[in-house]
């Protein structure tokens, strides 16, 4: 199934899912997700407990949010997969950003916990049906299908790249 299958667009997450082409969500979360931080590892080493702004969160804490998202992300689907029609509590990730202590982290480590879970989630996205990718759940900000909680996994990978590229790797030139 590809993006073009969503048959509704949650606006609330439409920043995430504007950023991924039109491909089939295998070749989405294929391509877009932990092999974008993997190509650019050696910058993110250099860049890892630096911020570009005070109140920032760092290329590591950035990494970890990625993986927690991911999990809720993960989690969501599975729920709406099963009919699970219970509104699902909303994400704060800034509470949980507050609390992931990553000092003692590697942006390799950050980065193979983040592969493995994706390789995870795929996996649990094959085992779906046609139906169960279609299925729907709701947050308090959205209805979202199966679907969609797959490409918003890969273009929340892209979003938080672009903040990287563009916000971070300026202080590599200083």
């Amino acid at each position: 199934m590809r993006k073009a299958d969503i048959d509704i667009e949650p606006c609330y997450f439409d920043t995430y899912l504007n950023k991924v082409p039109d491909v089939t969500w295998q070749e989405a979360l294929d391509q877009f997700g932990p092999q974008l931080f993997e190509a650019e590892y050696d910058h993110l080493m250099a860049l890892e407990d630096r911020v570009y702004a005070p109140g920032k969160w760092t290329v590591k804490q950035m990494m970890q949010h990625l993986i927690d998202a991911e999990r809720v992300f993960q989690y969501r689907a599975l729920r709406f997969a099963r009919r699970d029609n219970t509104v699902l509590s909303p994400f704060d990730e800034n509470a949980y950003a507050d609390v992931a202590d990553v000092n003692d982290r590697t942006i390799g480590s950050l980065i193979g916990e983040y592969q493995l879970l994706r390789h995870g989630g795929m996996a649990m996205f094959r085992s779906f049906t046609r139906e169960d990718m279609l299925a729907k759940g709701r947050t308090p900000s959205a209805e979202l299908s199966v679907l969609s909680m797959a490409f918003i996994m890969a273009g929340h990978a892209i979003h938080h790249m672009e903040i990287i590229r563009e916000r971070y790797y300026p202080m590599l030139m200083s």
